[in-house]
């Protein structure tokens, strides 16, 4: 009997900001995946980087404890990470690069001004 190969679950810990007291947990990538991920990303630029980056984490998303209303879940898709404030996506978007690249969680909130031009572009086209 071998050992079973899973992803690691990332758990995002949000202390402060929009997302405090938020739980967000994320799957990792296989090596390969980050290649065609930073393959991509290198071809694009504005909204199109924006978007490959969105998808990307959404398709990632493990859980998350984030709701509408109380009681009612905040949908777990792209649609749902889309619909989220800019800075509820520059923080889970922020936590999850730090967390596939090796940071010790918790992780902090504080947008990278990069995610944050990006989203921004992304957001004043849509």
């Amino acid at each position: 009997m071998g050992t079973l190969v899973e992803p690691t679950h990332y758990k995002l810990v949000f202390e402060a900001g929009p997302l405090q007291d938020a739980q967000v947990t994320i799957a990792s990538m296989s090596l390969r995946e980050n290649f065609a991920y930073y393959d991509k990303c290198a071809t694009l630029t504005g909204v199109e980087l924006a978007q490959h980056v969105a998808e990307t984490i959404a398709k990632q998303l493990v859980s998350w404890d984030l709701e509408k209303a109380p009681g009612e879940p905040w949908p777990m898709t792209l649609d749902g990470f889309l619909d989220l404030p800019d800075q509820w996506t520059a923080a889970i978007t922020v936590g999850w690069t730090k967390a596939v690249n090796g940071a010790d969680a918790p992780l902090d909130s504080t947008p990278d001004p990069g995610v944050e031009g990006i989203l921004a572009a992304a957001s004043q086209t849509a």
